[in-house]
């Protein structure tokens, strides 16, 4: 059986103007582009399968046997590692 959720949000204050010097704006060509290249590399460190799609990944592996389950393991601190550099 399916459930429905309705949801609202309410905002009740607006915030200051700021001038923002960094990043691009939300939605603009150039964003989408700036955000391949710093991922590029992100495909390198990783020896399972990862899907890219917008700005999600999803890291896949087949969970049979404990090199495959150490494999992951190591996939998962590699992206961890590359995050932080």
């Amino acid at each position: 059986m399916s459930k429905c959720c309705i949801q609202r949000l309410c905002v009740k204050c607006v915030s200051k103007w700021l001038l923002v010097k960094s990043g691009v704006p939300q939605g603009s060509g150039l964003g989408l582009i700036l955000f391949l290249v710093f991922i590029n590399d992100m495909l390198d460190v990783v020896k399972n399968t990862c899907k890219l799609f917008a700005d999600d990944k999803k890291l896949l592996a087949k969970m049979d046997s404990l090199e495959n389950i150490e494999t992951f393991q190591n996939d998962i601190c590699a992206l961890c590692e590359w995050s932080e550099r």
